[in-house]
């Protein structure tokens, strides 16, 4: 049976779609749906937890999905306590767990829903992880779920999953592990297998987005994907030894890092206070944890060795920049295989009897119904796709592959070959290469005057895509500029030699290389 994981964020909701084999979680497909793309800024009155339950709904709509569906409660609506229950039994630490409660809530126990996970100390008594949620909110939102028809199988929560996945991993010692997202970073601190202290902080990737977009006049999104592709972050000692640039970047971003450093320092400290003992060492995962030199820098700065979460069954099937923003929903699926799988929060009166999936109203009828009229239309476009479309589409395949294995979209073979199995997955990919190289023309042409590179945007602006036409070196100062061009016939090199003459150039030469390619050098910009 198949596993639909869906995991709510403030900046996109994720699907990964899969199956178990033996025990690990294989991906059959990911997507992801970015909440702006959906959000109206006009009607402010329409929740963050609206928008992720209409993109969840229009999904399981569009793909058909029935099969079981694990989804988290969104951390705003959870309080989390660490109970010592001087106890042996689990039974008395079930009664005993609702007069701690009264004594450190706000609320009254029976106003609240929440779920324990025990653990045996080494004396033999409980211990307890108590996740809370208000009743009359959990209610609310259990309703909005079941009228919107996504209420999931599993209903967990982020510390239920990491918990879950610490005891499983056997980390043993004193360690954090630090997921930084988009809008939160949230640090899960555990000894010997068990999570015992969990803090959350606004600043995330979002702060570094605005700085970068403010900086550099550039959108939010183009900062974002700045961030993801070239953001770089350097140590003390490594700051003096690039170039002015590189270092006023890195500047920058030090800076865009101080009010989280400073916050996990205060959270490091507590813990050795509480504790009597220091991390050992620190794990980073989530979308924002992928720049550049990151480990160096929080290692230096947080006095404690830092590496990135490696999970090697989900690290095999995605490319290393894609595991670290996947890790939270593939432990979701994952975890469901561990000794101590995360708890639900669908228990006692909101028990589901949907454990194995969602259910779709009128099932049988509606596919039967919907199986008589795909029959019908599958057997007369087929009769047309066999007479008339074949001949197009293998010409077309063709042409597309041709395209796809030029050197300058740089496409690794496995992605050329996948493109008729998984052609949105190469579309995706190119998307994000052209977003990335026009976030970075962007940020050149924001540079100073003295930018040796600003001739070399100016070029790409002026030469309109031709797809016979390849820029293959360039070599530029803030004096003279060098570019060599290869086209695809001397026709070509002579319509870009006139082109280029248009442009007033100073000090504008030619030297013709051979007939299919030319070497155009100016002087000054």
């Amino acid at each position: 049976m198949s596993t639909l994981i869906i995991d709510c964020g403030s900046y996109s909701v994720k699907f990964l779609e899969g199956k178990f084999q033996k025990k690990n979680f294989q991906i059959d497909g990911i997507d992801e749906v970015l909440i702006d793309d959906v959000r109206d800024e006009n009607d402010l009155e329409i929740t963050l937890e609206e928008y992720q339950q209409k993109i969840i709904r229009q999904y399981i709509e569009q793909t058909g999905f029935t099969g079981k569906v694990i989804s988290q409660l969104p951390n705003d609506f959870l309080t989390s306590r660490y109970l010592d229950l001087p106890v042996n039994n689990k039974k008395k630490a079930d009664m005993m767990i609702p007069f701690q409660l009264d004594e450190e809530l706000p609320f009254s126990t029976a106003e609240s829903h929440f779920i324990s996970n025990y653990h045996k100390t080494s004396n033999g008594q409980f211990s307890a992880i108590v996740q809370i949620t208000e009743d009359q909110v959990f209610n609310s939102y259990h309703s909005f779920l079941q009228t919107n028809h996504t209420l999931p199988s599993i209903l967990t929560s982020e510390l239920g999953v990491y918990q879950s996945f610490v005891s499983d991993r056997k980390f043993g010692g004193h360690i954090c592990i630090l997921d930084i997202g988009h809008k939160t970073t949230k640090a899960y601190f555990a000894y010997n297998d068990k999570i015992v202290s969990n803090h959350t902080s606004s600043v995330a990737g979002q702060t570094i987005d605005e700085i970068i977009s403010q900086t550099y006049e550039i959108t939010s999104e183009e900062a974002r994907i700045y961030k993801h592709e070239n953001a770089f972050i350097l140590t003390e000692g490594q700051i003096d030894q690039v170039s002015p640039d590189q270092k006023e970047f890195a500047i920058l971003m030090r800076q865009s890092f101080s009010p989280l450093v400073q916050q996990v320092q205060r959270w490091l400290l507590g813990y050795r206070i509480k504790t009597g003992f220091s991390i050992e060492k620190i794990y980073i995962t989530g979308g924002t944890s992928g720049i550049n030199n990151i480990e160096n820098f929080l290692t230096e700065k947080l006095e404690a060795p830092v590496e990135h979460l490696k999970i090697l069954s989900l690290d095999s099937q995605l490319e290393e920049q894609e595991g670290p923003s996947k890790t939270l929903p593939y432990l979701m699926a994952q975890s469901q295989k561990f000794k101590t799988p995360p708890l639900s929060f669908l228990t006692k009166s909101y028990a589901s009897g949907l454990s194995n999936g969602i259910k779709m109203e009128n099932t049988s009828f509606t596919l039967y119904r919907e199986a008589i009229i795909a029959a019908l239309i599958i057997l007369g476009l087929s009769i047309e796709t066999f007479v008339f479309i074949n001949k197009d589409i293998t010409k077309h395949n063709r042409s597309i592959t041709k395209l796809l294995k030029s050197r300058e979209l740089k496409l690794s073979n496995k992605q050329i070959k996948s493109y008729r199995r998984k052609p949105k997955k190469v579309s995706k990919n190119l998307s994000k290469k052209e977003r990335v190289i026009n976030s970075d023309i962007k940020i050149l042409e924001k540079r100073s005057d003295d930018n040796a590179l600003r001739p070399l945007a100016f070029l790409s602006k002026k030469i309109k895509k031709n797809e016979r036409i390849s820029l293959i070196s360039y070599k530029g100062d803030t004096l003279n500029s060098k570019a060599v061009f290869l086209g695809d016939s001397k026709r070509d090199i002579t319509q870009l030699k006139d082109l280029v003459k248009t442009m007033g150039l100073d000090g504008l030469s030619f030297k013709s290389i051979d007939e299919k390619k030319l070497e155009v050098s100016f002087s000054g910009f």
